[in-house]
């Protein structure tokens, strides 16, 4: 079976070799888009629709638990302080982008 690669994973790989160059900011804005490419896939998977991303988290924490709602919060942190962290808590908060980009790509692909 051939697994598509998603816009997630791509995003994903240009944040981090961002990150790997220095460029925090962009690198946060790319782990960013990553997680909610993430979502989208996942809204898809699931024939979600809500007026905004937060209302679409929350209905699939109901179908898939509520670390989907952990994992978003890390990456919405990395768009909204990203001129403030450093390269130590963007590792950190990646882990939850990365997590989330693994959830849809193991549901999408199933």
């Amino acid at each position: 079976m051939m697994l598509i690669r998603t816009s997630a994973e791509i995003y994903l790989e240009e944040a981090d070799e961002f990150l790997n160059k220095g460029d925090l900011v962009d690198a946060c804005e790319k782990y960013y888009k990553a997680a909610r490419e993430s979502i989208i896939l996942l809204a898809y998977k699931y024939n979600i629709h809500g007026d905004n991303i937060e209302d679409i988290v929350t209905k699939l924490a109901e179908i898939l638990g509520d670390n989907i709602i952990s994992y978003w919060a890390g990456a919405s942190l990395l768009y909204t302080a990203r001129k403030e962290l450093d390269a130590e808590l963007i590792k950190m908060y990646r882990q939850d982008v990365v997590e989330l980009v693994n959830l849809a790509n193991e549901k999408f692909n199933s």
